[in-house]
């Protein structure tokens, strides 16, 4: 076809230059025996410089569908192909011209992140403490299959106002270590893959803000060591999420409110279990075995937690045994992780009219050696 080239596939080009500029201060002063206050800020301009777009690699059809696509856009089927000079060359639409080329941007962003908190050492281990915290994520654009320019619009940078505080005590001369913490994050502009809508593919993923949300919830740690050699660990976390402020596309391409939903890829329980034991062989070879329980309550792999990207809940158990120099300079294992061979996906995804589940590895084993230089 005159004036066409080929185009057998697509190719995603993105290029980001980011330039940092930053100052920052911290102290920290003792007002009474073991009782600390700490503090510091730090200013931080980024100026980030875009240019993208998706590149013609070669197929008439294609070529041909794109130029209709541009005709039909811009009023009258028959004005000719608009040409694509070549392999590499931009098919991403200019909204405003409807004609292709690359996509360039520019995002210049300031912020103050800063810290205070307390801290009070009761005792040799044992500590008591509490933070207020802001600070930034910056913001960016995506490299991503684009048939218009608006879908290169960048995601401005995310605002964390983070309370916590928690302790920890060293109890039974140092045999036992239990830790704990309460936190609440208040997010501005929280960054979330989600879905856009764009012409003729309709939903397709982006990176979007969301105004209004927030974190919150405790964890717990135990460390015993009852015995020399022994060592047992447990971990355990209560996660809520909401979102306060944010209305975008459904997955049927329908605008929704999704205040008071829960954000994605956030369990309400998680939690973990470790045994390990070490003795020595010789004077110059130790052994050991452990293994590892992990526990994920279910979750939602997208905003809004629809019924059909559900992540269910799963239990993992991984097992371990090998040789080490006492020093721990080398080791030698022989490992298997997941050895009840549990099935499980770990994320959920629409592709074209399909929705995909990406399942976790099975059962697997293996050996490892580690050197420390």
């Amino acid at each position: 076809i005159p004036g066409l080239v080929e185009f057998d596939y697509a190719v995603n080009f993105g290029r980001q230059k980011v330039d940092t500029y930053a100052v920052f201060a911290s102290g920290e002063i003792e007002i009474a025996d073991g009782l600390k206050l700490q503090g510091g800020a730090r200013y931080t301009r980024v100026k980030r410089e875009f240019a993208g777009c998706q590149t013609n690699g070669g197929n008439p059809r294609t070529a041909l569908a794109l130029t209709n696509l541009t005709n039909i856009f811009r009023g009258a089927v028959g004005l000719g192909p608009i040409p694509l000079e070549g392999v590499n060359d931009c098919s991403t639409l200019n909204a405003t011209t409807l004609v292709p080329g690359l996509v360039t941007d520019t995002l210049d962003e300031d912020n103050i992140s800063w810290r205070a908190g307390v801290t009070w050492e009761m005792s040799p281990g044992s500590l008591l403490y509490a933070n207020v915290s802001q600070g930034f994520k910056g913001g960016g654009y995506p490299t991503l299959g684009s048939t218009l320019s608006t879908q290169y619009a960048p995601v401005i940078q995310e605002k964390l106002v983070a309370y916590e505080a928690g302790f920890k005590l060293s109890l039974l001369d140092r045999r036992m270590q239990l830790n704990g913490a309460a936190f609440y994050y208040d997010y501005s502009d929280k960054q979330i893959r989600a879905k856009v809508q764009v012409p003729i593919f309709n939903l397709v993923e982006g990176i979007v803000n969301i105004p209004k949300s927030r974190i919150y919830g405790f964890e717990g740690q135990l460390l015993v060591a009852p015995v020399n050699g022994l060592t047992l660990s447990a971990a355990a976390s209560y996660l809520k999420t909401e979102v306060r402020e944010f209305t975008g596309f459904n997955l049927s391409g329908l605008n929704q409110d999704f205040a008071g939903g829960r954000l994605p890829f956030t369990p309400t329980w998680s939690a973990i279990a470790d045994a390990d034991y070490q003795w020595a062989l010789n004077s110059s070879l130790s052994a050991f075995v452990g293994g590892t329980l992990t526990y994920s309550s279910s979750t939602n792999a997208s905003i809004g937690y629809p019924d059909r990207y559900t992540i269910p809940s799963y239990t993992t158990v991984d097992l371990r045994v090998g040789v080490k120099s006492p020093d721990d300079t080398w080791r030698f294992s022989l490992w298997g992780r997941n050895i009840t061979n549990d099935y499980y996906w770990t994320n959920v995804v629409k592709l074209n009219d399909s929705i995909v589940k990406y399942a976790a590895m099975p059962i697997t084993y293996g050996a490892s050696f580690n050197y420390k230089f």
